[in-house]
């Protein structure tokens, strides 16, 4: 309801049950099922997220290299269908990097996050 009623207190037009379809319980961990409900009635043009799982389910609880083999699978989508809004201060990436291994120390976490980091010319 607190999306719904921020929408409507920012003067958003057309805030309906038909044009707002929010995350239940049932689909909590997933778009997927919204994605499907959605297509069955229109044809979805354009995806826009901060979350690879915003796109697809492919994304969805896999590996660092799952991730990046299904981005690459995607690649012609992104910038097209896929836009990505860059979020890099938390995301599903991040449960990927720790394997959802979730009791994780910081600084097991820290040392992940380092592990994955690329530069060009020097160190992380």
């Amino acid at each position: 309801e607190g999306t719904r009623a921020n929408l409507k207190k920012l003067g958003f037009p057309g805030v309906t049950d038909e044009t707002l379809i929010v995350r239940t319980d049932a689909d909590a961990s997933s778009k997927e099922p919204r994605r499907k409900l959605i297509a069955q009635r229109y044809r979805i043009v354009l995806l826009l997220g901060d979350n690879l799982n915003d796109f697809s389910e492919a994304f969805e609880k896999t590996t660092v290299a799952g991730r990046i083999s299904a981005a690459d699978q995607s690649k012609a989508l992104f910038g097209t269908r896929f836009i990505m809004l860059p979020n890099p201060m938390y995301g599903d990436w991040e449960n990927s990097v720790y394997e959802y291994n979730f009791k994780l120390t910081d600084a097991q976490k820290a040392e992940r996050r380092r592990s994955l980091l690329k530069t060009v010319g020097g160190t992380p």
